[in-house]
Order: structure tokens, then sequence, then C-alpha cells
């Protein structure tokens, strides 16, 4: 029943277990180690580098995969023994278990979801299909248009910033704001297709 982004803790009273739980697409981190018996955990490493004790050493397997991939793929941190929890996972943890090092468990897999996708398929029209597309589009956006601060959007000009910013004036109403980056070099710039689209939906546009 989440939808959405998320990364929590939960303590379970009754079963003395705590559960640390990631997104499916791994979109909020959350970061675990052992220091003994202790487990510390945190959306952020500098939260564990506080921790009176820890010692945070270069783990160089993780520096490797950063090298190669320009970023450390989860389950690795910077830091040895500092795992990242992997995305659609999640941790329990027994507090009656001396030493118990549990692994993550995969509660959600997008390979599964492709393949029932696939064995299921749209049966509807084309027409149809643009219809319920363009319905669940609408419903994502509207759930993250849900604040209690001024939203904005980052608009390119392209398909996709262009459908969510639409999707997002529609719904709003005030003038939604959004924002574009421009470059001298006319091949990195896209501020113009950007104005033409934020003219067209009239947005707040920066």
């Amino acid at each position: 029943r989440c939808n959405g982004m998320f990364a929590f803790a939960a303590w379970d009273t009754h079963q003395e277990q705590l559960y640390l739980v990631r997104d499916r697409l791994g979109i909020k981190p959350l970061y675990y180690a052992w220091t003994g018996s202790l487990l510390l955990f945190a959306s952020e490493l500098k939260a564990i580098r506080c921790f009176p004790g820890f010692t945070p050493e270069i783990d160089r397997t993780a520096l490797s995969l950063f090298l190669q991939h320009n970023y450390v793929p989860a389950p690795y941190s910077i830091y040895q023994d500092v795992r990242k929890l992997p995305a659609a996972s999640s941790l329990r943890i027994n507090a009656d278990v001396a030493g118990d090092r549990p692994s993550p468990t995969t509660y959600w897999s997008f390979p599964d979801k492709v393949r029932e996708a696939q064995s299921n398929r749209f049966g509807g029209t084309d027409d149809e299909a643009v219809d319920a597309l363009e319905a669940k589009l609408g419903r994502a956006v509207a759930m993250r248009m849900r604040a209690d601060v001024p939203l904005g959007a980052f608009l390119s000009g392209g398909i996709d910033s262009t459908a969510v910013v639409s999707l997002m004036q529609f719904r709003s109403d005030r003038k939604v704001k959004t924002f574009c980056i421009g470059f001298d070099e006319s091949a990195f710039d896209e501020s113009t297709h950007a104005r033409a689209v934020a003219d067209h939906l009239q947005t707040d546009h920066t």
C-alpha cells in the first residue's frame, strides 16, 4: 500500500523486530552498519559518521565500482562495512538474537512485473490506450502535488517534462512554476523549446 518513494524504519513492539524498508525503485537512500552489537541506520552516510567510534574507511571495491559506473551501486557504500539497502528490499532484525546479521529480502521485482504485463497485455484500442495512460500519469502527478510549499518542475521542452508539466497545470488553480537552464552551446540548449511549451501551457517560467 506504499505508493511512491520512501525509506523508513518501523519497530514492531509485539515481535520486537526492526524493519528497514526502501522503495521499489530505490529513489530514497537507506544505509545501515553494524558496530559491535549495535545497528546504525540513516538516510545519509554523514549521520552514520557522527556515531562515536565509527571509523570511516574507504571500501576499495566500492571505489572501483564508482570509477567504472560513476556511482556506487547497492548494496555497497563508499565505506567499508556500511551497506546501502537495495531497492525494493526490506531488512528484518530481531532484538533478542545476539550476533544476528540478516540479509535483505526483496519484496517486489521489476522483471516480474514486466513478465506479468507481457502475459496480460492491454486489449483496448489505441485511443483507449492513450486515455488509460493519461489517467495513470494524471493520478501519479496528482499524488506528488500534495505539498505545503509552492511546487515547481524542470521543463526541458521534451516529451517527458512537457507531459508532467501539462498534467500539473491542468490540476493547478495557479500558474505552475517551471524552470530551465540555458546554454550558449546550441547543441545543449533546450531553453527555446522549454519557453515555447511554457508559453503554450501558460506556466510561470524562469
